[in-house]
């Protein structure tokens, strides 16, 4: 044989061996794929009774119930919820009888249940915007462990968040039930007032308003002090905020901001709906005009930051009164003990006295504002106590109002985005709330520079 021939020989070889073994590693690829989607489909009929419910099929067995609570359930009865819905959620009241209690007993009992479900019809990226995949992926993280062997958040049982799937399910207690030691759960919002819609007949009249805020204070300052500075927070990219930290999601940022000033834009000349105070306006104008992502930036590289709530107001509270509380004045200890606090999707490292800034306008009676001040002093030491001895008086209480005004400025424009709130007197109330706040705490203050938001997406995908 030639050299030529043999060299053509050796080369035709090295394409058909090249060939054959392309040839057999796709089949063997095949195989494989094929193996495992069998497998998955025989274990998926095979354990059909014992799989979690999902957002597109509710279907919630004894069996999985029997596997998630460690109790041998007998019967579950569901029952919907009045008003539901929140932006991406679903819950449902499963009525639970188990042949032993959930927490170790043996007797017989119905356990009263939340599943919270994220809406089908959401895509993966919508849904993970509105944050309810990050409610979910909070309540399996390290973060949640303390608060929940505190009780200071709802014991889960079973949650589950996928970004790939887009969907969420958690399994929690139903804090209306009133715990063991407590004779009434009632909603933080009631016992505020309700301002806007009023309260239900039963809410107890005992609770001083301003003892309930120092106790949700001391609540936040028990989480604010046990993550505060802590670098591992901004290196969880779901948590709200956290890319921020080191310059990522410009685009998301940018995005809500701008909603936000288009829906101010929306109502800031309807006059005839909403009545705004002297400067109102001239404020809210210089605010949007003035804040920018370069602005965030160089905030971010000298703030103190701690976990946060990130929507932390009365509505997502519920309180367990003891009947000592039903009949006599409680101080804040003694209702931190029943404080509960849930409903975690906005959750993220922020700066820690924005929260607390936040309920004061959503929930507070504005006459009460000239006394928050000490209020957010007992906040500070507290946080002292529990060892933060870094963080000043002087820059907790000017933060305290600018952030406030901050996030609320925000809010104002992104709520005015997504729905009508000049019809309702909502839109009046919180322009009221705004200003008092602002006069109370900023009072000199021409313009504020936006930096705190959630994320605002279009009606529909």
């Amino acid at each position: 044989m030639s050299m030529r021939v043999s060299v053509r020989y050796h080369l035709f070889m090295m394409d058909a061996w090249g060939i054959q073994a392309y040839v057999c590693c796709k089949v063997r690829d095949t195989i494989i794929r094929s193996t495992i989607v069998v497998w998955w489909l025989l274990l998926l009929n095979k354990d059909e009774d014992t799989r979690p419910p999902s957002p597109s099929r509710k279907i919630i067995t004894t069996q999985w119930l029997s596997r998630v609570l460690h109790s041998t359930v007998t019967v579950v009865q569901e029952e919907e919820l009045d008003d539901n819905r929140g932006f991406v959620g679903d819950m449902l009241v499963l009525h639970v009888e188990s042949d032993n209690d959930v927490n170790g007993g043996s007797k017989k009992k119905i356990h009263s249940l939340v599943l919270k479900t994220s809406q089908p019809q959401y895509s993966s990226t919508r849904l993970a915007g509105l944050g309810g995949i990050r409610e979910a992926l909070y309540y399996n993280s390290k973060y949640a462990q303390r608060p929940m062997e505190l009780g200071r958040i709802p014991k889960t049982y079973y949650s589950h968040g996928s970004r790939w799937l887009g969907e969420m399910v958690i399994l929690m207690e139903n804090l209306q039930e009133s715990a063991p030691g407590f004779k009434q759960s009632v909603g933080v919002n009631q016992l505020m007032g309700n301002q806007i819609w009023g309260v239900a007949e039963d809410t107890p009249k005992t609770i001083n308003k301003l003892e309930l805020l120092k106790a949700m204070y001391y609540h936040a300052a028990e989480a604010h002090a046990q993550f505060w500075m802590d670098k591992s927070l901004l290196k969880e990219s779901w948590m709200r905020n956290a890319n921020w930290f080191h310059g990522g999601d410009r685009h998301y940022w940018e995005f809500s901001m701008e909603a936000a000033r288009q829906g101010w834009e929306k109502i800031r000349t309807n006059t005839t709906a909403l009545n705004y105070p002297e400067g109102f306006v001239e404020v809210l104008d210089a605010s949007f005009a003035k804040s920018s992502w370069a602005k965030l930036q160089e905030h971010l590289k000298e703030v103190p930051f701690t976990l946060t709530h990130g929507d932390f107001h009365a509505s997502n509270m519920i309180m367990q009164l003891k009947e000592s509380s039903l009949h006599n004045s409680s101080n804040a200890d003694d209702l931190l003990e029943g404080l509960k606090i849930f409903d975690w999707s906005e959750v993220g490292p922020w700066e820690p006295v924005t929260d607390l800034a936040q309920t004061v306008v959503s929930d507070l009676p504005k006459e009460l504002f000239d006394q928050v001040e000490g209020v957010l002093k007992a906040y500070h030491v507290r946080l002292q106590e529990l060892g933060v001895k870094e963080y000043v008086w002087e820059h907790c209480r000017q933060r305290f109002g600018e952030s406030g005004m901050e996030r609320w400025i925000w809010v104002l424009g992104a709520m005015s985005s997504l729905f009508d709130i000049t019809s309702t007197g909502l839109g009046q109330y919180f322009v009221d709330q705004m200003d008092t706040f602002r006069q109370q705490f900023c009072p000199d203050h021409t313009h504020f520079v936006l930096k705190s938001c959630g994320y605002v997406l279009p009606a529909r995908d």
